[in-house]
């Protein structure tokens, strides 16, 4: 098959880590295209197989030009199918394919708003709670879960302070400022670690320092080593408003020792109850995970025998080729 990725944003997060790895892997069966905007910071993230085409259009989403570049990239490569990741890129996408007329998949990776997931007549969510947010769709939803290539990683030794790492994009709906206000609260010895960059970033340290927490909460800044701070660490907290997957959740059952979560995305699939908790109650609960230390860690050691299979990447990359060859059976 010849297939055309494509998601409108420059930021590396992830869903622009989805559609890179899915894009790297398809490369060994089939003609990759990917289209990015020209500053893109995944762009050497790509597979050499990977055709990368950059877009030099402002990337306003209303920007005519914009849309006649993306019709005249889609018209000369000529794909058997478009797969759009997010919002943006499917609409764009949905608006030049009224001349293109190439069957077009669009994936949705949050519970978010995202009207134009209505109006396609192909779409696959993340989640089930992801799917359950496209309330009036016109066509197709399949549920195909994100995945990641596990890398081998030696057990590693976990520091005497009771450890907490928090992953993702420092933004306001990624519940950070919510996590460390909780954090302030615990009255036990702890160290909390945060990876990742964004906005919120001098916002948070502010409220860090307001708090009284610097020798307590560090900022690791962006990390290609979160398998091995997730093994280091004795938790790890999702405390997120809205999410998709999260990758982060996918990661931790390869690589985590323990999780706690907020209900986001597909977590209530995977964890049970007592490892689910909200914004108000996550100090409390923290506590009981670290009185109760090894009760947890055997039961989440459980819930990764049970769950790593569905989320092996080469699994998910053979889910969308089916789907790929349903459309193309379907589109005619």
């Amino acid at each position: 098959m010849k297939i055309i990725q494509f998601m409108a944003s420059s930021g590396y997060g992830g869903a622009e880590m989805v559609m890179v790895e899915l894009a790297n892997k398809l490369s060994a069966r089939h003609d990759v295209f990917a289209i990015i905007l020209a500053d893109s910071v995944y762009r050497d993230k790509f597979d050499e197989k990977v055709t990368i085409v950059p877009l030099t259009s402002h990337p306003t989403i209303n920007n005519p030009l914009l849309h006649y570049e993306i019709y005249r990239i889609v018209k000369d490569i000529g794909p058997d199918l478009v797969h759009t990741h997010a919002v943006k890129g499917s609409i764009l996408i949905s608006r030049i394919n009224r001349f293109c007329k190439i069957p077009h998949l669009g994936t949705k990776h949050n519970d978010r708003k995202g009207k134009i997931f209505n109006r396609l007549q192909w779409v696959s969510a993340v989640s089930a709670k992801v799917k359950a947010s496209i309330t009036n769709s016109c066509g197709l939803v399949e549920v195909i879960t994100n995945g990641i290539e596990p890398l081998p990683l030696a057990p590693a030794p976990r520091p005497d302070t009771f450890t907490i790492l928090s992953v993702g994009r420092l933004d306001r709906i990624k519940g950070f400022a919510e996590l460390i206000t909780q954090a302030g609260l615990l009255n036990f010895d702890f160290s909390l670690k945060i990876a990742g960059t964004g906005g919120e970033h001098d916002k948070l340290k502010t409220l860090v320092k307001s708090l009284r927490l610097e020798s307590k909460v560090e900022f690791l800044g962006h990390r290609e080593d979160i398998d091995r701070q997730m093994a280091a660490a004795h938790l790890v907290v999702i405390a997120s408003h809205k999410e998709g997957g999260p990758k982060t959740a996918i990661e931790c059952l390869f690589y985590g020792n323990c999780l706690l979560s907020t209900p986001v995305g597909l977590i209530p699939e995977i964890l049970p109850g007592e490892m689910v908790t909200s914004h108000d109650a996550l100090a409390a609960k923290i506590t009981e995970i670290y009185r109760n230390y090894p009760l947890f860690e055997h039961r989440f050691d459980e819930i990764k025998k049970k769950h790593r299979q569905r989320f092996l990447l080469g699994g998910v990359v053979t889910e969308y080729e089916s789907y790929y060859r349903k459309i193309l059976s379907q589109a005619g």
